[in-house]
């Protein structure tokens, strides 16, 4: 069985005070010192074949998990894993994306990125589209 180190974030946003949350400057600075150090990122799915010993791999292999899938994730991790080359795995809360949109369509809220807790409220609320 070969290892794998796994990063699990939830929300990257520029919002700070919040202890699920990272800026993208750190979430960025993760991912370039990965890369300095020769990690390459799998998406999960390739990284069970390796674990598994089913598929060859890289010598230092890494998965990056955004967990729960909030906007941010679109907002503020895209950009910096598109810039860097590298990948991630959304693991997303399929009925909190059917209470978002509501069955017409994502609505969202650019300007104001909430926090963990926040989201949290919102949706409990009924106020998911928020």
């Amino acid at each position: 069985m070969r290892p794998v180190l796994v990063f699990t974030y939830h929300h990257v946003s520029p919002r700070r005070g919040d202890k699920f949350s990272v800026t993208p400057e750190t979430f960025e600075a993760h991912l370039r010192a990965l890369a300095q150090k020769g990690y390459e990122p799998l998406f999960i799915r390739d990284a069970a074949k390796l674990i598994r010993g089913e598929a060859p791999g890289p010598g230092r292999a890494v998965v990056i998990t955004l967990d729960d899938g909030y906007l941010d994730n679109y907002l503020f991790a895209f950009p910096v894993l598109k810039r860097l080359n590298m990948k991630a795995t959304i693991f997303a809360v399929t009925s909190w994306v059917d209470a978002a949109t509501g069955g017409f369509g994502m609505r969202t809220r650019r300007d104001a990125p909430v926090t963990h807790d926040e989201a949290k409220r919102l949706i409990k609320e009924g106020r998911a589209e928020d």
